[in-house]
């Protein structure tokens, strides 16, 4: 069987973790650091057939400006956790992966937050429904380009303020029945993204402690998908 492509789009990709996150997955494709601290990595998962690091493409959101050598090179200069040799052989793979990378959004993403942004190509969005559009184009896009048999897309981006319960949030109708008013305090800026993955299909993990998937509207949402998902593959082929 022919290995799988896996895209991962890290939300907030030139952060600490972001960067942190490209150079690990690197460095494991590359034979450069072992496995130490995996937990797929422990006998326990020695009978599965699992993804390898090469198998990995990364893209990503970020609302600064700048690339993932820099940030990468940046952060192990404040921090000095990274191997500055390793950091040299990865730099071919994060060159790659950096032109990947999109503008993200800061739609209700709070003052803190906002402030971080400094990217010249943060396009605007009057409503939430716009916003996950955007996403969602800029998703397939990566998905299509790249040829991927599967894109997870993972918040690891800044935490922001708790969200303000809203009737909408309760409610997929509801919620997708206000997506188009121009509305910017809808939904939380991780939910965007976690509504624009969840209603491709796609898988959606929140390692940030921001609102993310935790509305119900989106536990629905994600819900519907996966048993939309499994009628699909549980579906008799044609006889032909």
């Amino acid at each position: 069987m022919p290995d799988r492509r896996i895209g991962l789009w890290l939300v907030g990709a030139l952060g600490g973790v972001g960067s942190t996150v490209a150079l690990g997955l690197s460095a494991l494709r590359r034979g450069l650091v072992d496995p130490t601290g995996l937990v797929t990595a422990l006998p326990l998962f020695d009978g599965l057939d699992l993804d390898g690091p090469g198998q990995f493409v990364l893209g990503g959101h970020d609302i600064r400006r700048g690339d993932l050598p820099r940030s990468v090179r940046t952060f192990a200069q404040r921090t000095g956790v990274f191997d500055p040799t390793v950091v040299d052989a990865c730099i071919p793979d994060l060159e790659d992966w950096n032109a990947n990378l999109r503008p993200g959004t800061v739609l209700n993403s709070g003052r803190a937050i906002a402030s971080l942004a400094d990217s010249p190509d943060l396009p605007a969005a009057d409503s939430a429904g716009d916003a996950i559009k955007r996403i969602q184009s800029d998703l397939t896009d990566f998905r299509d380009r790249q040829k991927l048999d599967q894109l997870v897309v993972v918040n690891v981006a800044s935490t922001e303020p708790a969200a303000e319960p809203r009737p909408e949030h309760a409610d997929l109708a509801a919620l997708r029945d206000a997506l188009g008013r121009a509305d910017a305090g809808l939904l939380p800026v991780s939910s965007l993204y976690a509504y624009a993955a969840l209603d491709l299909g796609l898988a959606y993990v929140n390692f940030t402690p921001s609102t993310g998937a935790g509305l119900p509207a989106l536990h629905e949402l994600a819900v519907r998908q996966a048993r939309q998902s499994r009628a699909v593959t549980a579906r008799p082929a044609r006889p032909w």
